[in-house]
């Protein structure tokens, strides 16, 4: 193009009409432009010149030289007694200076410009654009609406496209978000139609934003992975498509991926010297850091963007930056009469502003002050037009809302109206997570209920009865397990990510035998995880009726199955653990257990020991200290956890319903738990649900596979073939992810001999080791069906992240949505050799006819009896996930 345009003044315009396309380029046909208008004494063509190089700079994030082009801009107009060139030049100019925080500054210079320019729809989208970030949100949208008028008269589409943009973007500010998303739409089929990609990706990127706030997190995150690219490529306004996913990540309940996009955010505003979008952005860092569980800093934050604002000034953004300040003091535990009028203010101040979303978010904060302060008067006149919250608006509001009519219930001292607003937020809250397909997004969701299910646990363990506290313990608990994965819409291209991934660690793998450079292979593999991990999340969810969320099962329900089992489950309130003890024989059964740390401390002190033990490493003095400090751990958990029940489980297999890091605890170590049948589950409704699928499932074939590197895997796995001849059997290089895959959707049991591996940075990237690469969670994910049983012969096969809600991330959760009954697996590092006679004598224990809890609890007591330190400790490893025994049919 620039070679067919040797007129300068050509060479300008096409600068500016490449803004939207390619501002890189733009920048360098202006400055081409600009050294040969200076040659030749141009002065207006050397203005148009300076104007797109400042325009560019804008795109391209650096105020700074945006500022130094569009202040020579003006200049040059009026050497060349331009006004209408001068007055182009300021608007730009004072859009340049709101981006750097000079306020007064930017406003003179756009009521300057404004007065020349009346009718000219770039200088009319400009202005409007400054008077929105000024949060005078009534003119701006009466700017936009001129500005289209003018943009439609004179057939500029790409300026028509920018105009439909803001306003959409001042729309869902306002709270109107079909309004929003109608003009955003229009403006994208704009683009696309002038074939401005650029332009067309910011269109998706704003789209994106909307979706954030109507609560549709798959089509949100879509939208940036799909605007991303062409951002990247161009080098522009990365650091604002940060900021956006952002807050949808926040919105998803992933508080410490959202702080981590809000930093870089912050970092590549702040080298920019974008100041009005850094202040946004330090705010978006704030309720991060809030959201990660950093309050002290969130604070800090919250009052650094408050005083950018206010210095811009900006008094909505500095009245929203106020809100989150008060939300960082008041969940670091200020309560006061000051931090109440704060509060007030900003709700106030908000509402003023014309952003009434966060207005209501800030009266229901007021009236929470309001009551710990025991003022219910003044909680309940701010809380009576917060009411309509409850039934509308974004799921985070509307259970926030529930939340505090709960609080108001309960200073009003009627506990049961208080859980029944609980039980009403929490329903929203399942909706929600129906809503969406991904995993993570729904084991996210549950950090948004949290506060509602420890305020019921807390009014449930008031009223001293077990079977509330049994509710009120399962309420909320797994709920992401409840329904599998769904799959994405483009789940071929998360298969060949997949695949690749494979390739590439292998090639890593080589690269280090080889001793080569792994810097190549290692930086891909980040970049397919990433891929892998945003293809899942866009997976939008099932259409949900009121029926399809997890129902607690109450305690009666629960004694008319268990038959001689006792479910033991586990809570904890603040610095307290407590259990239920359910049995068909007896009433539910409370029991206070004590501090948690304690617990905690024994647990790690456990799992080190047993893996020192598992190792065979060391002096025989070295090894008997190990066998000493499990014995010691084991004795403290045992006496902690369940020699407070002991006399309500005597004699009964257990079901085991952990909360925490009690999710991690090796029970075949604990003396209660030695040579015992025992089913570990996530909640007592996923455990019951198991069983009952256990009761009715039809036996399928048995499938073994053995992946690499494991000298005993191949020949568990043949032995196991001899016992079962009609098994299906894949060894070598058989055993390929594929293959496995297939044969896992069809197996009605299944055993697969291989290295584990649990990645606690991304436990969907957990894997099992084989012929070809890993077979991951998010591989598992993608099955059409999982066999009744699965068997784990492998290190941490059963090692789970924990998220809030007691959400778990890992095999174990993963198989257990799909439909698996029980998994065998283990909590920790096991050796091959001795994880091989484990192996074979629970298979004898299966053939003769056990189910898999009491058939690994008699393998592994045949271990412990053995009383090998290494063989004791893989025994105590082993774990029975699920339901590992079913519930009569007639009970079911």
């Amino acid at each position: 193009m620039a070679e067919r345009l040797s007129d300068p003044s050509e060479r300008a315009d096409e600068a500016h009409r490449l803004l939207g396309v390619d501002p890189a380029r733009a920048r360098e046909l202006a400055a081409d432009a600009l050294e040969h208008a200076r040659a030749a004494r141009d002065h207006e063509t050397a203005s148009v010149a300076l104007r797109a190089l400042g325009m560019a700079a804008l795109d391209l994030d650096d105020a700074a030289t945006a500022v130094e082009h569009l202040r020579a801009a003006v200049d040059a107009a009026r050497r060349a007694r331009a006004p209408q060139r001068a007055a182009a030049a300021r608007m730009a100019l004072a859009f340049a200076l709101l981006n750097q925080g000079q306020s007064t500054a930017a406003l003179l210079q756009a009521r300057i410009a404004a007065r020349a320019g009346d009718g000219d729809a770039q200088m009319a989208l400009q202005h409007a654009a400054i008077l929105e970030r000024l949060g005078r949100l009534g003119e701006a949208l009466e700017g936009y609406r001129r500005g289209l008028i003018a943009a439609r008269r004179a057939r500029d589409g790409q300026t028509q496209a920018k105009l439909l943009c803001n306003r959409g973007v001042l729309h869902a500010y306002r709270g109107s978000l079909r309004a929003a998303e109608a003009d955003l739409r229009d403006a994208l089929q704009i683009a696309r139609a002038l074939d401005q990609p650029l332009l067309a990706a910011t269109m998706l990127q704003n789209l994106g934003w909307v979706a954030t706030r109507r609560g549709d997190l798959p089509a949100a995150l879509q939208h940036f992975d799909a605007a991303e690219p062409v951002i990247a490529q161009a080098g522009a306004r990365h650091g604002v498509l940060e900021l956006d996913r952002c807050h949808a990540l926040l919105a998803a309940g992933l508080g410490q991926e959202a702080r981590a996009s809000a930093q870089r955010a912050v970092t590549r505003l702040e080298a920019n010297a974008m100041a009005a979008e850094l202040a946004e952005a330090r705010l978006a860092l704030a309720e991060a850091l809030l959201a990660d569980g950093d309050p002290e800093t969130a604070l800090g934050a919250a009052e650094q963007a408050a005083a950018q604002f206010s210095a811009q000034r900006r008094p909505g953004w500095a009245a929203l930056a106020e809100h989150v300040a008060v939300h960082a003091a008041f969940a670091r535990g200020e309560r006061s009469s000051e931090l109440h009028a704060r509060a007030r203010a900003a709700g106030a101040a908000l509402a003023a502003s014309g952003w009434p979303t966060a207005a209501l978010d800030a009266q229901v904060l007021a009236a929470r002050v309001a009551l710990a302060l025991g003022r219910t008067d003044a909680a309940e006149r701010m809380l009576a037009p917060v009411a309509r919250a409850r039934r509308g608006g974004p799921v985070v509001l509307r259970v926030g809302a529930w939340h505090a009519e709960a609080l108001r219930r309960v200073a009003q001292d009627r506990g049961g109206a208080a859980l029944r607003a609980l039980r009403a937020g929490l329903a929203v809250l399942d909706q929600h997570r129906l809503s969406v397909g991904a995993t993570e997004l729904r084991a996210g969701a549950a950090v948004h209920g949290s506060a509602l299910a420890a305020l019921g646990l807390r009014l449930a363990l008031a009223s001293g009865r077990a079977a509330a506290v049994l509710e009120w313990a399962e309420r909320g608990r797994a709920g992401a397990l409840w329904q599998r994965p769904a799959q994405p819409p483009d789940d071929a291209a998360l298969a060949a990510d997949l695949a690749e991934l494979r390739t590439v660690l292998a090639a890593v793998g080589e690269a280090g035998r080889e001793s080569g450079d792994t810097a190549r292979h290692l930086r891909r593999q980040t970049e397919l995880e990433t891929a892998i991990r945003r293809r899942a999340r866009h997976a939008a969810g099932a259409a949900a009726g009121a029926g399809d969320a997890v129902a607690p099962p109450d305690a009666e329900r629960l004694r008319s199955v268990l038959d001689e089992r006792a479910l033991v489950e586990f809570a904890r309130d603040g610095e307290t653990l407590w259990a239920v003890v359910v049995t068909a024989a007896t009433r539910p059964r409370l029991v206070q257990l004590g501090a948690p740390a304690a617990v905690e401390r024994e647990l790690r002190a456990l799992r080190f020991a047993l893996r020192k033990l598992a190792r065979g490493a060391g002096s025989a003095a070295s090894q008997a200290v190990a066998r000493d400090n499990a014995a010691h751990a084991a004795r403290e958990l045992d006496g902690r956890l369940l020699a407070p029940v002991a006399d309500a489980i005597a004699g009964r297999e257990l079901v085991l319903v952990p909360t925490g890091e009690l999710h991690a605890v090796p029970w075949a170590a604990l003396d209660t738990c030695s040579g015992r049948a025992l089913s570990v589950a996530p909640s007592a409704a996923l455990w019951l649900r198991a069983a009952r699928r256990r009761a009715a499932a039809h036996d399928g074939p048995l499938m073994l596979a053995a992946g690499p590197g494991l000298p005993h895997a191949a020949a568990e796995v043949r032995a196991l073939a001899e016992r079962h001849p009609n098994s299906a059997v894949l060894l070598a290089q058989e055993a390929r992810v594929d293959a496995v895959a297939a044969a896992l959707e069809t197996a009605g049991r299944a055993h697969i001999a291989s290295h584990g591996v649990f990645r606690a940075d991304n436990p969907l990237f957990s894997a099992l080791l084989l012929a070809d690469g890993p077979l991951t969670v998010y591989d598992l994910e993608r099955l059409r069906a999982a066999p009744r049983d699965m068997i784990l012969s492998a290190c941490d096969g059963g090692v789970s992240a924990v998220r809030p809600g007691d959400e778990l991330m890992g095999f174990s959760g993963a198989l257990l949505a799909l439909g698996t009954s029980a998994l065998i697996a283990s909590v920790v590092p096991v050796p091959d050799e001795p994880t091989h006679r484990l192996m074979l004598a629970l298979h004898e224990r299966l053939a003769a006819g056990d189910e898999p809890a009491p058939a690994l609890a008699r393998a592994g007591a045949a271990a412990l009896d053995r009383a090998v330190p290494a063989d004791c400790a893989t025994a105590a490893g082993f774990v029975c996930f699920g339901a590992g025994s079913s519930v009569a049919a007639t009970s079911a």
